[in-house]
């Protein structure tokens, strides 16, 4: 049974998936965002039933996995194989077979599961393709702490007026979506929760996708995909560690006020949906911000992206870029360059969300 984390960035599902992953017969690798890429270039790439053009798409997306930042250890995509297990030829059903085909061949049978959280925008291309064979798994924490923790990494926005925007926009989306399904095939996650008491959250995501509890799951840290992902970017050095319990509330030592007064503005009722205490701007006393305010804030922002990004690590750009030159490759070869990529907080350079909110 395919499983699909949805959700924001910077909200633990990292720490959650290498938590799943030591559940027996599930297969958890980390994040590709492949179909955030390749979604908007099928239109360029012309008829998928012509068997070259769609053998050159296999290739491409299989190319994006193998030089994904962090490796799907023990993995070998071959292409002809992949090809020909596709059901139809479409991106999604190359995304579907890429993922059983190395769920096989580590020994998963039965799950796998996809942590590109982004996924949340192509919910309706997920219904037409798996049906109700896909479950989701909705991560989410305080988005004052999402937005702490996007302000020190290096993809994402900077500025707490356009963190909050997406931060609302993608759990809005994400409770629309818990709406239209059934309980079984939606199992919310939170963070606070999961930190605190992840024996009771971890056996009730176990039982949620039909396999049996593992102690294995709070000995995350010491599994060799922990050390990998944390190998590859100090984003993720949390998961080598043993839960962190005290590891929420941090905006309320390391934000300012103002930046709490304009989160809780654009988000509050988001906040408040989840079950989130306000502390600076209750209901009703929200501001409102002109145009000129925010095109302040868009100059602040990017003024923050370029701090951030100066101050990376050279190794932690370069295996991003790696990725990225190829899609761009791809792109150059298509005649698309221009084309935006779509993600959630994605890309370095974005500061809108391409893909609608439903």
């Amino acid at each position: 049974m395919p499983l699909q984390m949805i959700g924001t960035r910077r909200s633990g599902s990292n720490l959650l998936r290498v938590m799943m992953g030591q559940l027996d017969g599930v297969y958890a690798p980390p994040s590709t965002h492949m179909l955030e890429y390749f979604m908007p270039l099928i239109p360029y790439y012309g008829n998928l039933e012509d068997d070259t053009v769609f053998t050159q798409l296999v290739d491409d997306v299989c190319k994006c996995v193998e030089l994904n930042p962090v490796e799907w250890i023990g993995v070998k995509l071959d292409r002809e194989e992949v090809k020909t297990c596709c059901k139809e030829n479409s991106l999604m059903s190359i995304f579907a077979t890429i993922y059983a085909y190395a769920a096989e061949q580590k020994g998963c049978y039965e799950e796998w599961m996809c942590k590109c959280l982004g996924y949340i925008n192509y919910f309706d291309d997920f219904e037409q393709y798996f049906s109700s064979r896909m479950k989701y798994i909705y991560i989410y924490r305080d988005g004052r702490d999402v937005a702490l923790s996007f302000t020190k990494a290096i993809a994402g926005q900077k500025h707490h007026y356009f963190l909050a925007k997406e931060w609302a926009r993608t759990q809005r989306l994400a409770l629309q979506l818990k709406s239209q399904l059934p309980d079984e095939r939606f199992c919310p996650v939170k963070y606070e929760d999961l930190i605190t008491d992840p024996e009771t959250v971890c056996s009730r995501i176990a039982e949620f996708i039909g396999v049996s509890y593992s102690s294995k799951m709070l000995d995350y840290h010491k599994c060799s995909s922990a050390q990998l992902a944390a190998k590859s970017s100090k984003l993720w050095g949390n998961i080598t560690k043993p839960l962190i319990t005290e590891n929420k509330n941090k905006f309320l030592k390391e934000s300012a006020e103002d930046e709490f007064r304009i989160f809780e503005s654009v988000a509050g009722d988001m906040l408040d949906e989840l079950g989130y205490e306000r502390f600076f701007c209750k209901a009703g006393q929200e501001m409102s911000f002109s145009e000129e305010e925010i095109n302040e804030f868009e100059r602040v922002n990017n003024e923050r992206k370029e701090a951030v990004i100066s101050k990376q690590n050279p190794d932690d750009v370069k295996r991003r870029e790696i990725q990225q030159n190829h899609v761009d490759s791809v792109k150059e070869h298509l005649g698309c360059i221009s084309v935006k990529y779509h993600g959630n907080m994605l890309r370095l350079d974005s500061s809108r969300l391409q893909a609608k909110a439903g």
